[in-house]
């Protein structure tokens, strides 16, 4: 069985807010969270990857940055969660980062840019 007991959870979702976050954004009862601010980020990645899990449709998880200035937003897709992407994954993350831009309103216009696709 995998799992804690539910004291042990209750202590985590009081004690990580990354955790809290999480749980609240499956719930449903939050569009977006801003994690991380202190502390390793992958602890981080892995507390909301383990909370929330990845999309069944989809090969694994990938990480979306924004980036916000003065002229609009960037989006940069998987810049440091997945080393040696195969041209499927790279497809896949730009599949997918661009659904995730239309639905801040905002037409995905795509480049891709790698050091090697294997």
């Amino acid at each position: 069985r995998r799992g804690i007991t539910p004291d042990a959870a209750g202590r985590r979702v009081e004690s990580r807010p990354t955790i809290a976050a999480s749980l609240l954004l499956e719930g449903g009862m939050a569009d977006a969270a801003i994690v991380g601010g202190t502390g390793d980020w992958m602890r981080h990645w892995e507390h909301v990857l383990h909370s929330i899990g990845t999309r069944g449709d989809v090969g694994r998880a990938y990480a979306l940055s924004a980036l916000i200035l003065p002229g609009g937003t960037l989006f940069f897709v998987d810049t440091h969660l997945l080393l040696d992407p195969t041209a499927a994954q790279v497809a896949e993350m730009v599949k997918l980062a661009a659904e995730e831009v239309r639905g801040f309103g905002i037409a995905a216009l795509v480049a891709v840019v790698s050091t090697r696709i294997g």
